[in-house]
């Protein structure tokens, strides 16, 4: 949803902008890969499983 907003946002923009948009959409696909790859793999093997059940059950309480 982020990346489509942002993809709405450039159509809507003028080209000086775009630049700036692309950056952000950059940062936030570098983001998500980090959390992908290295932040929640590790936390998988850190965390215990009632810890990730907390974590889930607080989760969607904020995402409702």
């Amino acid at each position: 949803k982020i990346l489509q907003l942002l993809n709405q946002i450039e159509d809507d923009m003028p080209k000086v902008i775009e630049k700036t948009i692309l950056d952000l959409e950059n940062m936030i696909k570098n983001h998500a890969e980090f959390e992908d790859e290295v932040f929640y793999p590790e936390l998988d093997d850190f965390l215990t499983e009632e810890q990730k059940n907390e974590i889930i059950e607080k989760a969607k309480k904020i995402i409702k």
